[in-house]
C-alpha cells in the first residue's frame, strides 16, 4: 500500500485537529477516544493515501457517524457499526471497496473511517467532502460526482439492542438525510448511527472533495500539541499549520448555553461576554453563525468554519460545552472555508440551511 502509516501520536493529534476544524461537530472527542485505543490495540497500521497515490479506477466508499453528537457521547463505543455498514455498502453496490473516504473532518468522523480502514486493511484516503464537519448530506462535495445511494445506516447494539441495518436508497440527498434522521430517532438508534455510502472511483474525486484534509487535521493537531509542549502560544503555531488561513472572531466568558436535541441533531446556542459586547454563536451539531450584539451583520457565518479553542490550545467540540461551561473562558476562531464550499450548488444549500435557523441574508467570507 502507498502511504504512510499514522502512528499512536499521528492518531491523536489527527483526533486535535479535527476537533478544531470539525467546527463544532463531527461527534465528541470522547466517542473518538475508545475508537483510537481499539485501532492501537489491533496492531494494524493504519495507512493515509493521497488520491494521487491511488489508481483513478479503485472503488472507495464512505463511512461515518451520524446523529446528535451527545448521544454518541453517553453511548456505546461505536467499534462494530461502522464496519458493519461499510461492508453492506459493499455489497449493495456490488463493488470491492479498496479504501476508505472520510466523510467529513470532524471529531469521531475523521477517526472512524480510520479505524474501518485498519480493519479492513486499505488506505484511508486522505480527502473529504469538506474539510470541516457538516450537518446534512446534502451540503457534502461528494454530491458533485455522485448521490448518496444507496445508504447503509447501521446501529451499535446495545444491551437488549440488536444489531439493525437499513438500505436507503432515496433520488437526492435531502431525501436520504430525511430518512436517515427519521430513522437515527427509533429506539434501535437511539439518535445516533453509523453510516456508508458513496461508493466512488478515485477518479470522481476530482472537483468533488478536498484533497488533503486528513494531513492538514494531523499538522494542525500537531501545532497544538507542541504549543502546549513548549509552552508557547497556540494561536500563532496554529495560524502557522493554516497557512495565516484563521482568525480570531471573538475571546471571552461563556454567560449562557441552551440546547435541545432533535431529529438527530444537537441544537446550541452559546452567549460569550468579551467585556464590550455579547457574542451569540447558533449551531446545528456544527456552528452555523455567530453574531456580536453591536453588530449590523455576522462576524462569519457557515460554509466558514466557526471553532472553539481554549485560552491554552484546546479544541473543544460543541458536546464540550453545556450549561455546566458557563464561567469558561473561550476563543471563537474563523477559519475559511474550502473553495469549492462556496460555488454552485453547495453555496445555495448552506445558505437555505442559515435560513432554517433564521438567517435570510449573507455573510462576508473569512
Amino acid at each position: 500500500m502507498n502511504g504512510n502509516a499514522l502512528d499512536s501520536i499521528a492518531l491523536h493529534d489527527l483526533l486535535t485537529g479535527a476537533t478544531l476544524l470539525g467546527g463544532g461537530g463531527g461527534g465528541p472527542r470522547a466517542g473518538a477516544l475508545p475508537l483510537i485505543a481499539r485501532i492501537l490495540e489491533s496492531g494494524r497500521p493504519v495507512v493515509l493515501s493521497s488520491p494521487s497515490q491511488l489508481p483513478d479506477s479503485l472503488w472507495a466508499g464512505v463511512v461515518a457517524g451520524i446523529g446528535a453528537p451527545d448521544a454518541a457521547t453517553h453511548g456505546p463505543a461505536f467499534t462494530s457499526a461502522p464496519q458493519r455498514a461499510f461492508a453492506a455498502l459493499a455489497k449493495a453496490a456490488g463493488q470491492r471497496l479498496s479504501a476508505v473516504l472520510p466523510g467529513e473532518t470532524g471529531a469521531m468522523n475523521s477517526i472512524i473511517p480510520a479505524m474501518v480502514a485498519a480493519q479492513l486493511g486499505v488506505p484511508l484516503v486522505d480527502a473529504d467532502s469538506a474539510g470541516r464537519a457538516l450537518p446534512t448530506l446534502g451540503l457534502a462535495a461528494f454530491n458533485l460526482a455522485a448521490p448518496p445511494r444507496p445508504l447503509i445506516l447501521a446501529n451499535q447494539p446495545g444491551e437488549g439492542v440488536a444489531p439493525v441495518e437499513a438500505v436507503l436508497d432515496a433520488p437526492t440527498p435531502e431525501g436520504t438525510d430525511a430518512l436517515v434522521r427519521g430513522l437515527v430517532d427509533s429506539a434501535a438508534f437511539g439518535e445516533e448511527g453509523a453510516f456508508a455510502t458513496w461508493a466512488l472511483q478515485i477518479g470522481q474525486l476530482d472537483g468533488a472533495c478536498v484533497s488533503g484534509s486528513v494531513s492538514r487535521a494531523i499538522r494542525v493537531g500537531a501545532a497544538l500539541r507542541e504549543a502546549r509542549e513548549r509552552g508557547s502560544d497556540p494561536l500563532s503555531t496554529l495560524a502557522a499549520a493554516l497557512d495565516g488561513q484563521v482568525a480570531v472572531l471573538a475571546g471571552g466568558t461563556i454567560e449562557a448555553v441552551t440546547t435541545s436535541e432533535s431529529g438527530g441533531f444537537d441544537m446550541s446556542r452559546v452567549e460569550l461576554d468579551d467585556g464590550t459586547a455579547r457574542i451569540t454563536v447558533v449551531a446545528q451539531n456544527e456552528n452555523l453563525l455567530a453574531w456580536r450584539s453591536d453588530g449590523a451583520a455576522p462576524l462569519a457565518a457557515a460554509p466558514d468554519t466557526l471553532a472553539w479553542l481554549t485560552p491554552e490550545g484546546e479544541p473543544l467540540s460543541n458536546a464540550e460545552i453545556s450549561a455546566a461551561s458557563v464561567g469558561t473562558r473561550v476563543l471563537l476562531l474563523g477559519i475559511p472555508a474550502a473553495p469549492l464550499l462556496r460555488r454552485a450548488p453547495l453555496a445555495g444549500r448552506f445558505a437555505e440551511l442559515l435560513a432554517q435557523v433564521g438567517y435570510f441574508g449573507s455573510a462576508r467570507p473569512l
